[in-house]
């Protein structure tokens, strides 16, 4: 259910806080890269602002991601209309590295640009496994953060071992910390975990704060032009059991 409000509100601040006098649709972008995998998460969507729970997929953009003053088109996805994909293995998504985000819709151009976050360093975990029957038990992740980047700390049992954006077991506010606890309020099952730490943007921290607490008159999101956010991250991942007598 969180997860489902956050996306809700971030699309609602994407398309609410750029431009007082909006209209009737607007183009709404999520795309994010994520290192060391395909560019398959780019989304566009036409918002009304009376209502950012509907939301039409947008099909016939023409989309690029450019590296390297290269140019990669994008095609939509067969089974996922307004997610736009890369299927070109010279575009690889580095750490450290920027990129760009080029849209012509309608004879607008909207524009981004990104640098993926380095990894987090040394991540360590107190121990391997967290009884959920003790109400004080825990486990202690600590990494390397000399820099304060933002990071976020993310959950999944490991038949469903999927983080991508919108996250769906994220239980952290983005940190500048260089730990985080985990305890047994925050693991929904038992068996086998998959604790994924993300280090994010700047972009993507502001976005993530602002749609979790009031929403005002705040320019979020990094579209020049239109609404939304290109943002980019890389992780690490640590593996424990949950138990439960």
């Amino acid at each position: 259910m969180k997860t489902i409000v956050l996306h809700i509100l971030i699309l609602f601040v994407i398309i609410s806080c750029g431009n007082p006098e909006l209209p009737e649709a607007s183009l709404s972008v999520e795309a994010y890269l994520y290192a060391g995998q395909p560019v398959k998460n780019i989304k566009l969507r036409l918002i009304k602002p009376i209502d950012a729970t509907e939301a039409q997929p947008v099909n016939d953009a023409v989309v690029y991601i450019i590296w390297n003053d290269a140019y990669y088109q994008l095609n939509v996805l067969p089974d996922e209309l307004g997610t736009y994909f890369s299927s070109n293995e010279d575009l690889r998504i580095i750490e450290n590295e920027t990129y760009y985000l080029y849209i012509l819709y309608h004879d607008q151009e909207y524009v981004a640009a990104t640098t993926v976050p380095l990894p987090p360093l040394q991540v360590q975990s107190s121990k391997d496994t967290i009884n959920l029957a003790l109400e004080n038990d825990q486990i202690n992740v600590t990494w390397q953060n000399p820099d304060s980047t933002w990071y976020l700390g993310v959950i999944a049992p490991d038949q469903a071992f999927e983080t991508n954006l919108p996250f769906n077991n994220f239980f952290s506010l983005p940190t500048q910390a260089s730990s985080i606890k985990i305890t047994p309020e925050d693991v929904k099952l038992t068996g086998s975990q998959h604790f994924v730490l993300y280090g994010i943007t700047d972009d993507y921290a502001k976005l993530y704060k602002i749609s979790n607490s009031s929403i005002g008159a705040t320019n979020v999101g990094n579209i020049s032009n239109g609404f939304g956010i290109f943002s980019a991250f890389s992780s690490d991942t640590l593996t424990f059991v949950a138990k439960s007598p």
